[in-house]
């Protein structure tokens, strides 16, 4: 965000104002700024959110969310609405299925439950943003082969102790993985774009096959934290291959800790 700032003489004995309009002038400067950080203090910590009727295998673009609600929380209420763009997308209905189009504009996705998106039309965008996607413990979000926008800016944030599990797409603008797991799909599913980064500060990186991720981070990738590499614990395939052949940084540590979890090959190339 921007650093916004307006002049505003706060000294002591400020010079006095030659005239009405000086002071009108000031006032509405002083009304002004007010106004600019009060939308600022909104938009940043304000956060709408709808859930969505994963009963049945509903598409993601019919009137099958609730209503926008600034409440962090699963929402019984009646799902008859329209997905608005740019709200976090919230999925709390036990093993959760949906099909058909997902072309709708994500701010995020909270999944307390899994969730299983089958025969996906139509590309999942974020607006050009990143967007954090967050699934609880022992709970699994696949998105299976669905098509993601691959606009500039577009990225996504791993948060929550669960599984993601998706194709991916060659978005450009990274892939950051906090907690949890990560059961690549395809070897596009943490982005591959130009300038495409790859951040690990913790979790896991595993396969539901053989995935050779050679330049899908061309921006490099960068290790925060100790991690896991593979894993046995579905949807993944405790066999899989990885590969991995971008330039690596360790952050501020000279250390890490990478931990194997399953019995398939690791290569790990490129400059470290």
């Amino acid at each position: 965000m921007k650093n916004l700032s307006t002049s505003i003489d706060l000294r002591p004995n400020p010079p006095k104002l030659k005239s009405k309009d000086d002071a009108n002038y000031r006032m509405r400067r002083i009304a002004a700024f007010l106004s600019l950080t009060f939308f600022i203090f909104q938009s940043s910590f304000g956060q709408n959110y709808q859930t969505f009727d994963a009963s049945t295998t509903n598409a993601w673009t019919a009137s099958k969310w609730t209503a926008s609600s600034t409440a962090n929380a699963c929402d019984a209420g009646t799902k008859a609405s329209a997905f608005t763009t740019g709200r976090i997308a919230y999925f709390c209905t036990p093993s959760g299925t949906g099909s058909g189009s997902a072309a709708i504009t994500i701010g995020g996705i909270i999944a307390t439950e899994s969730y299983t998106h089958s025969t996906g039309t139509g590309t999942l965008a974020t607006g050009g943003t990143v967007v954090s996607i967050n699934v609880a413990s022992a709970k699994v979000f696949n998105f299976g082969s669905g098509a993601i926008s691959t606009a500039a800016g577009t990225g996504f944030i791993k948060n929550g102790a669960g599984t993601l599990s998706w194709g991916g797409s060659a978005w450009p603008g990274g892939f950051t993985l906090n907690a949890g797991m990560i059961a690549a799909s395809g070897v596009n599913s943490m982005g591959g774009g130009a300038g495409n980064i790859l951040t690990i500060n913790g979790g896991t990186i595993a396969g539901t096959g053989n995935r050779i991720f050679t330049g899908k981070f061309p921006g490099g990738i960068t290790i925060g934290g100790d991690f896991t590499l593979g894993s046995t614990t579905a949807p993944a395939l405790s066999t899989a291959t990885l590969l991995f052949d971008n330039n690596t940084a360790l952050g501020t540590s000279v250390t890490r800790t990478i931990t194997l979890g399953g019995t398939g090959a690791i290569t790990w190339n490129g400059v470290i």
